[in-house]
């Protein structure tokens, strides 16, 4: 189910509820957030299959907004790598958010204008939505 509303000067593009998790996407300039939050305590066993849904989730329904990613979420770091492995080819350039930092790092870019380490500045009304 789309769902556009606008917070502030950051719109939250996506909505998508199951049992397992929630993501929201939200568009800043011309990157696409994607703000995943899990329902449950994830389980190693249980991972490989929720990883790769959620991977092609994102692969197939917000890589249209852009092809520039920060994805965002209380996860196990096994569970973050894994999930940024899958989608790593996918998009041009991916960042994680960082909150002490008020803004996504960059992992993974395959841009010249991008550099790994790169800080992704978000405004505060977005830092605000990502932190519920």
């Amino acid at each position: 189910m789309e769902d556009t509303r606008i917070y502030g000067e950051s719109p939250k593009i996506y909505h998508v509820e199951t049992r397992e998790y929630a993501i929201d996407a939200y568009r800043f300039e011309d990157w696409i957030i994607a703000n995943i939050k899990f329902n449950y305590m994830l389980k190693r066993e249980d991972s490989p299959e929720l990883c790769e849904l959620i991977a092609t989730y994102i692969k197939t329904h917000l890589r249209r907004y852009s092809r520039k990613i920060i994805v965002s979420g209380r996860m196990p770091l096994w569970f973050f790598g894994a999930l940024l492995h899958e989608i790593m080819h996918s998009f041009s350039a991916i960042a994680v958010f960082d909150p002490k930092l008020n803004g996504g790092v960059v992992v993974s870019s395959h841009l010249r204008s991008i550099r790994p380490f790169d800080l992704i500045e978000l405004p505060d009304d977005l830092i605000a939505q990502l932190m519920q």
